[in-house]
């Protein structure tokens, strides 16, 4: 089909037919008359628009679809790279594109489109900053990639031809751009096994976000090169005759570094980073990448034993395979980097899953995105735990049954869990590595490593574990877990602070008619009585605000249980909370303040921080006291100032053992080389309990005083 008539400018004709010569080469006669429809169509919606360098705008999305088309990409992905801001900048609809070019084109178009709007139909939660719209915007591209993987693949090709034009955007944009692409679309890239894409996206990255150090360095390097260029020659050549000695037949290639890399090790000397030189070796079959690498050993000697990486056997992430080896240079080089692989390999590597008829590791990659999009409740946190789920360096761990699975670097038994399914991580109790047991679930994880993890129906996730759980799929999990738990919590508090309120007019929360329910539901903005309660719970509403909304009479003052403060037992989970400063424990007098999105913090009714808060918010404060027969226990610090003698510790720790109280925290506060001061937190039911061990730690020979501690200011 002739599409000279649709131009007016010589560098986009020249474009569209290097696309359309290209897409010649593997696409039917039927495929490319429908992207020169899509071109068409393209070219007219964006006939008046142009981009910051002045160029006609449809130069853009045809340098996107030649990139993809490189690739060997398929009909409907160069059509859709076409198309892929036309509804995002032009009035063209996602329902048109449907009926014109199919619904898989046009599902492609609206993944890629950013939100700019509130109103954006596609959009499900408010934002109100660029940085929420741009992580919503991400969001709603990667729920579209879970349904079809060409979307990413786009945005892609997009980012990558924005970065080949960035120097017409401002400096903040491009340092933005660069960033984000560092940190988001290079390392995707790299986990769909994209290599070419990814080394471009990661140098142009760099010289937009340090342009005066990308330059600094491509200088030197390039000198460096020039300089070498002979030695780099003849090891190559000696490599190639060493190899056909050894009847291998290989293609030797000179890897050069790339400009990031060598600036991340910058804190050695530039020469440091100049000691080695990296070759790949391509052979015809996996048998003669070990055949080669025996051969190689024979001619330098490996740095180490453990410089050789199998990643034939174990595949990388991002099932990119090869063997990789660092042996002993000669005098021009330290160390010479071989990579060994056969042309299906490196064809993966540098092309990933455009070339993969499996998409085994892409799949896996896509069910974990699902996995972070159905247990995060919004897009900030979303784009979080995916950059935290992109970051490099990983691990190879197996399972009890020998599966082979891949964490980041720093993994710990929780992430493992997680990442085998989320009922084990849920229900995780323990775990053995290399048939040891472990000490804490906290233990980091080394490549290589046997898991087997111990479960328990009945357990449940911790919050503690968000302080080491490093990857996204975990902490996304655990999230979910505490913020339904909290939900539940501040039901059953809310239900509680309100009944409290609505006793002084003889009434119950459950017992009100449905015009007054409704009426409260819509004073406050709740969509259910659920959610009423959670705000309740957490502070958001006060129970006694919501209660004057009724405008009921209230009963006689002499009713007593209008006048009762609320019991709590200490168990109602994340939603109640006990002030580090006083440490309230059973049969201490206590006050409530209620702060929102926090629900209840309990302080001493002396407590001098609780007086400061009565000043200002009186409202907020609320009168509590102590369930009777408590059977938890609560922590309360005593300092002790011991005698300096051996044993001094030991007897204090004996007298607690015999009463059955745990020490939770042990440490020495101060020693002025007469009167070492012990710290303890210790775990009680009531007042009574730590009097007692009080006055029998006072009792020991080794004591000269013993107090409960309060940061109290």
């Amino acid at each position: 089909m002739d599409v000279d008539h649709c131009f007016e400018h010589d560098e986009s004709l020249v474009l569209i037919r290097e696309l359309v010569a290209q897409i010649k080469t593997y696409l039917s006669a039927p495929e490319i008359n429908r992207v020169v429809l899509a071109f068409k169509l393209s070219e007219q919606a964006h006939r008046h628009q142009r981009r910051k360098s002045g160029e006609p705008y449809i130069i853009h999305p045809i340098a996107v679809a030649t990139i993809l088309a490189q690739m060997h990409l398929d009909c409907e992905t160069i059509m859709a790279a076409l198309l892929h801001d036309v509804i995002e900048d032009t009035d063209y609809e996602k329902d048109y594109l449907n009926q014109e070019f199919g619904k898989a084109v046009a599902e492609m178009v609206d993944g890629v489109s950013k939100l700019h709007n509130l109103n954006d139909k596609s959009k499900t939660e408010k934002t109100t900053s660029k940085k929420e719209v741009a992580a919503a915007s991400f969001h709603k591209m990667m729920l579209a990639v879970t349904r079809d993987i060409r979307v990413i693949i786009i945005k892609l090709a997009d980012r990558l031809h924005n970065m080949r034009t960035q120097w017409f955007m401002s400096v903040s944009t491009r340092r933005r751009k660069a960033r984000e692409t560092l940190d988001i679309y290079a390392p995707i890239a790299d986990r769909l096994g994209l290599g070419r894409m990814r080394d471009e996206l990661i140098e142009l990255g760099f010289s937009g976000y340090y342009p005066f150090r990308s330059r600094v360095i491509r200088h030197h390097l390039q000198q460096y090169h020039e300089s070498h260029s002979k030695a780099i020659q003849q090891l190559e050549l000696q490599l190639n005759q060493w190899l056909e000695k050894h009847h291998v037949i290989s293609a030797v290639k000179f890897i050069p570094q790339q400009n990031y890399n060598i600036y991340k090790e910058l804190r050695k000397t530039f020469k440091d980073t100049k000691d080695s030189v990296t070759f790949r070796i391509i052979v015809k079959d996996a048998d003669n990448c070990y055949r080669a690498l025996g051969v190689i050993h024979q001619l330098y000697q490996p740095k180490t034993a453990q410089s050789v990486t199998d990643h034939i056997a174990i595949p990388n992430a991002n099932q990119s395979q090869a063997l990789h080896s660092t042996v002993v240079g000669s005098k021009d080089f330290k160390f010479i980097n071989i990579q060994i692989c056969t042309w299906e390999m490196w064809a993966f590597t540098e092309f990933g899953i455009t070339v993969s008829e499996s998409h085994k590791n892409t799949h896996e990659w896509v069910r974990n995105v699902l996995s972070l999009l159905n247990n995060t409740s919004n897009s900030l946190d979303f784009f979080e735990h995916i950059k935290a789920d992109l970051q490099p360096n990983e691990i190879c761990i197996f399972t009890s049954k020998h599966e082979i699975f891949t964490l980041p670097k720093g993994a710990t038994i929780v992430d493992f869990a997680y990442a085998l399914h989320s009922d084990l991580g849920d229900h995780l109790v323990n775990a053995k590595i290399d048939g040891n047991d472990v000490s804490s679930l906290n233990t980091i994880l080394e490549s290589g490593q046997r898991v087997e993890l111990i479960t328990n129906p009945e357990a449940t996730p911790c919050p503690e574990w968000l302080n080491f759980a490093v990857t996204g799929r975990a902490r996304s999990h655990i999230l979910k877990f505490l913020k339904k738990l909290n939900r539940e919590q501040a039901i059953v508090l809310g239900h509680r602070l309100l009944d409290h309120e609505l006793n002084r007019f003889g009434k119950t929360f459950d017992l009100l008619n449905e015009s007054a329910l409704n009426g409260l539901l819509s004073t406050f903005k709740c969509k259910t009585r659920e959610d009423l309660l959670v705000d309740i719970g957490l502070g958001d509403h006060l129970a006694f605000l919501v209660a004057q909304q009724l405008e009921l009479k209230p009963l006689a003052p002499s009713c007593e249980e209008s006048t009762k403060p609320l019991a709590i037992r200490g168990t109602e989970g994340m939603v109640l909370h006990f002030a580090k400063c006083c440490q309230p424990i059973p049969q201490d007098p206590i006050m409530g303040f209620i702060s929102a999105g926090k629900g209840i913090l309990v302080h001493t009714q002396k407590c001098p921080t609780l007086a400061k808060q009565r000043q200002l918010h009186p409202e907020n404060c609320l009168r509590l006291n102590w369930e009777e027969n408590l059977q938890q226990t609560f922590e309360v610090e005593i300092r002790v100032e011991l005698m300096n003698i051996p044993g001094a510790l030991a007897s204090v720790s004996q007298e607690l053992a015999e009463r059955n109280i745990n020490i939770e925290t042990l440490s020495l506060v101060r020693k002025d080389g007469a009167s070492p001061e012990l710290k303890l937190n210790i775990a009680v039911h009531n007042r009574k309990e730590l009097a007692t061990a009080m006055r029998a730690i006072y009792r020991t020979s080794v004591v000269h005083k013993v107090y409960r501690h309060r940061n109290l200011v």
